[in-house]
């Protein structure tokens, strides 16, 4: 074997993790010091006011970011390409039956007692926050705007838990410089105790 240092304990080892979008039609994208703001010394998230959670996920399916290139320009000379446009998603599988997940589906509110119309698909576009916790402490904060390109309920069956598989695209955001979204890792501050 080669001569190389590892380094187990920074491994990506997550725990845990929380979903939020905002619907308000002025939202805008946090900033890194929002961004940053939003963990506590204990390591405890505060949403940022706006941001409804999208409950729970099911049990080893936490986010799938993905990446997809169109087709690349080859030239006759061999080595030289133009990459095609690159698209960005991310799935999640969720497992609450809450209005928000329903509205991911349609892009409607039900009503009072919970009746609603469906017909075609969610055309909206909203900021999407997702958290992850790494079993080193680190938290992963990703934030950008999304639309929902594909939305797809499991089967009922009897007896198991039916899930909600939604994937995310990301959007050009002109906050980013035209990029889909910032990544923020944070390490919750250890408050220092007091001498004496």
């Amino acid at each position: 074997m080669a001569d190389v240092d590892f380094d187990v304990e920074k491994a990506k080892v997550y725990q845990t993790g929380l979903a939020f979008i905002n619907r308000s039609p002025s939202a805008t994208l946090l900033s890194e010091s929002e961004m940053k703001a939003m963990v506590g010394s204990d390591g405890k998230i505060t949403p940022p006011t706006g941001y409804e959670s999208l409950g729970l996920w099911a049990k080893d399916s936490g986010p799938e970011f993905a990446r997809e290139a169109g087709d690349s320009t080859e030239f006759y000379q061999p080595g030289f390409e133009l990459v095609g446009e690159v698209s960005r998603t991310v799935g999640l599988t969720l497992a609450e039956d809450r209005e928000i997940v329903q509205w991911l589906d349609h892009g409607k509110t039900p009503g009072a007692e919970g009746a609603v119309t469906v017909g075609g698909a969610n055309g909206e576009r909203f900021p999407l926050l997702l958290i992850m916790k790494r079993r080193d402490g680190l938290i992963d904060a990703t934030n950008g705007f999304a639309r929902v390109q594909e939305f797809a309920p499991g089967s009922a069956e009897r007896g198991t838990l039916e899930t909600s598989v939604s994937t995310f695209k990301w959007s050009a955001a002109d906050e980013l410089g035209g990029d889909l979204y910032r990544r923020v890792p944070i390490v919750p501050a250890v408050p220092t105790p007091p001498a004496g």
